[in-house]
């Protein structure tokens, strides 16, 4: 069913793991999801019967060697068990299922509960009973399929789908009380499901049920109690214009991101067109879900990226929208370094936007100082510049990107030309920002393949830089070309 990637086999191994123990085990979640709707698949749930502790210390003690992963850890949190992460970054977790029994759901059965769950799959009924139960227990029907590695067999438990065939998203139904009141029960608990509602249905661009739409509506109170690791994991997500739709009819974006509501009445009169901040917006974040992997330093930049410019009415204000940024995502509980990272995107911007204008000196030291966010300015700018029709603009960012790709690329290739060779060549006592400008353009070149050995870049260097030719022993001064 999976793409035979090293992620992919890392999760085999660890299921096969299971399976020798005498565990039943499936794959579920997000990675099942993400299959079906033919989305790349960034981690792996694995769900088992071994319950509790005991299937992290059985893995742990087996599967420390594995070459394909590189840290094990444990994590009661979110009802993982214990936690892989493979070389290539790709995340395994493992999961005990969800049982209820009663009126309590058995998310780390002790012993007496494992017999239970024990008796449930070696009794004559079917392995259909243990996922109904599990799948019972949670939210959506997405949240009901189930992948046997060994069977080759996807168990969809509540008809995910025909739901999928037809692009709605719908809770999980009962045999007794009905939808509203089991999902209005289940949203009591846990109000984290108002968000992933609308994060499931803006990453699949799926139609939300009418009735779970009226529970979030009326229950929307509960939203200002969903904590901060939540509104980290799904609030992101929901970054899209159906996201922000569905946000806005339900209250949530009011009791949440109330700024947002700035956009509304704000007209943009860049590039060829006037449009709507919002209308931007929603096409600036359309964009952004269209590239392959998620990225939620990368929404929060694409939704608020605009967001000083609405407030001080100033174009490319981009500090002013960092210190607004920073006060929002503090609010969230984000750490510094998230925060650094999307303050850093949205301030690369006023880069990005006047790259034509650089010289070739000035490019390479702003491409030093971006660094591994290059890639991530760029697909901002490229939604940017999608949104507004700016296809000039759009052009500089892909010479841009080419530059940056020339450069990294060279990185980890032993350079002809350091800082040594330039000093030597010409007894010259440069300042150090100039002597990294020269070496990094040099390395350029020799990318470029106009550079093959140390001899060719001296006379590059000569012929292009240096415009004062006194005794090279007693020059002390540079004049570089622009």
């Amino acid at each position: 069913m999976f793409h035979e990637t090293p992620g992919f086999k890392s999760a085999l191994a660890i299921a096969e793991l299971i399976k020798e123990n005498g565990g039943k085990v499936f794959f579920f979640g997000h990675c099942v999801r993400n299959f079906l709707f033919g989305k790349p698949v960034i981690k792996y749930s694995l769900i088992t019967d071994i319950p509790g502790k005991v299937s992290g210390l059985v893995l742990a003690s087996q599967v420390i060697g594995h070459p394909d992963l590189v840290s094990t850890s444990h994590d009661t949190s979110n009802s993982i068990d214990v936690k892989f992460t493979t070389k290539d970054g790709t995340q395994i977790n493992v999961y005990p299922f969800q049982i209820k029994r009663g009126f309590s759901t058995l998310k780390f059965p002790n012993r007496q509960d494992n017999v239970y769950i024990r008796s449930l799959l070696t009794s004559t009924r079917s392995i259909e009973s243990i996922l109904y139960a599990d799948a019972n227990s949670r939210a959506f029907t997405l949240d009901g399929l189930y992948y046997d590695p060994f069977d080759f067999k996807l168990y969809d438990m509540f008809g995910a789908l025909d739901d999928i065939r037809r692009g709605i998203l719908k809770a999980v139904p009962t045999n007794t009380d009905g939808l509203e009141k089991d999902y209005e029960e289940k949203l009591k608990t846990n109000p984290d499901l108002i968000l992933r509602s609308v994060a499931l249905a803006s990453r699949y661009n799926l139609i939300v049920d009418d009735r779970i739409v009226s529970i979030n509506s009326d229950k929307i109170e509960h939203v200002k109690s969903i904590n901060n690791a939540a509104l980290q994991k799904y609030l992101p997500m929901c970054f899209t214009s159906t996201g922000l739709e569905l946000l806005t009819d339900c209250g949530a974006l009011d009791a949440l991101l109330p700024e947002l509501n700035l956009y509304t009445s704000f007209e943009l009169t860049d590039g060829m067109d006037m449009m709507d901040m919002l209308d931007y917006l929603n096409k600036v974040l359309d964009k952004i879900e269209v590239f392959p992997f998620y990225d939620p330093a990368l929404n929060w930049a694409g939704v608020l990226h605009e967001l000083g410019r609405v407030v001080h009415g100033e174009e490319k204000c981009y500090l002013k929208t960092c210190a607004m940024a920073k006060i929002l995502l503090e609010k969230f509980g984000y750490n510094s370094v998230f925060i650094k990272e999307v303050c850093n995107l949205i301030h690369y911007l006023e880069y990005a936007y006047s790259w034509e204008s650089f010289t070739l000196t000035e490019k390479l030291l702003y491409l030093d100082k971006m660094g591994h966010l290059v890639p991530k300015v760029s697909k901002l700018v490229f939604a940017m510049t999608y949104a507004k029709k700016d296809f000039s603009r759009s052009n500089q960012n892909a010479l841009m990107i080419q530059l940056y790709d020339r450069y990294k690329n060279n990185l980890s290739k032993d350079a002809l030309v350091t800082e040594e060779v330039v000093r030597n060549s010409f007894y010259v006592d440069f300042k150090p920002e100039l002597l990294t400008a020269l070496v990094k353009d040099c390395k350029v070149q020799q990318i470029r393949g106009l550079i093959s050995n140390e001899e060719n870049a001296i006379k590059y260097i000569e012929k292009n830089y240096i415009l004062v030719r006194r005794n090279r022993r007693n020059y002390t001064e540079v004049t570089v070309l622009d």
